[in-house]
Formats: structure tokens, sequence, C-alpha cells
């Protein structure tokens, strides 16, 4: 099937790894995650009482969703949201302070040269002081 690109914004907290942590926990409670289509057949996920169990029941194939990052590095890696470059923001939205309209305006393109199974993460300003956390990635098998 392929990865699956995805995003989400959360409130802002100084501690993104906590961020990360409530998503995971707010998309999983939800059901927000990991339809496998087959031949236009929707199927929906396995059941599962613990983000892990569901991990390990999907295993490779992944969840198409914030649920396969397990937390936030430095660098970009497998599993792992990190911060977008500068550089990148500067790119793609002509800040390193992007507003939710400017993240929505270019949603899907920060994350090209990133791997499926990552992704990264953008402090979003609202009258110039932090408002949300954005992240964006792709994963899924």
């Amino acid at each position: 099937m392929g990865a699956s690109g995805w995003s989400y914004f959360v409130p802002y907290q100084s501690d993104v790894g906590r961020a990360l942590q409530s998503l995971r926990e707010e998309v999983f409670r939800f059901g927000g995650y990991g339809r496998r289509f087959l031949q236009g057949e929707d199927l929906a996920p396995p059941e599962a009482d613990t983000i892990d169990e569901l991990l390990e029941k999907v295993g490779a194939e992944g969840t198409h969703s914030i649920l396969d990052i397990e937390g936030v590095a430095d660098e970009p890696d497998i599993g792992y949201a990190s911060p977008a470059p500068e550089r990148l923001l500067q790119r793609v939205f002509g800040t390193a302070q992007p507003t939710h309209d400017q993240i929505v305006a270019s949603r899907g393109e920060l994350t090209d040269g990133l791997d499926s199974g990552q992704a990264y993460y953008v402090v979003v300003y609202a009258a110039g002081n932090p408002a949300e956390v954005y992240f964006e990635g792709s994963s899924g098998d």
C-alpha cells in the first residue's frame, strides 16, 4: 500500500515530547488511525487495549498515523519527530515562526525529504507567541 502522510495540530506546550504523547493517546482513544485499503475495501485496524499492543499487532505495516512516532529526537530518525530545520521553515513558509494558516496552506511540503516513519514538528505562532505544535510525517507500509 505504501506510506500515508498525516499531520496534526495540538495546543502549545514547551515540552514537545509531552505534547506528542498526549496527542498519541488522544488519537488512540478516538481511533483516528490506520485504515488499510485492499482492492477498494476499507479494513478497520485491529482492536487493542494499548498503543503498544496495537503497534505489535500491525507490525511493519504501522498505523499510518502519529501512533507510529514514539518520541522526539534532535535529528530525523525512524519512529521519531524532530524539529523542522530553520532553513526548511524559511523555504516553505518564509519565516521561522509560521502561523496556523501558513502551515495549512503548505501542508505536506515539510516532509518531502523524510523517510516513512519519520516526522517533523514545528512550533506554530499567533500574534508572535507560541500557540500550537504541528506534527507532519508519513508512516505505514
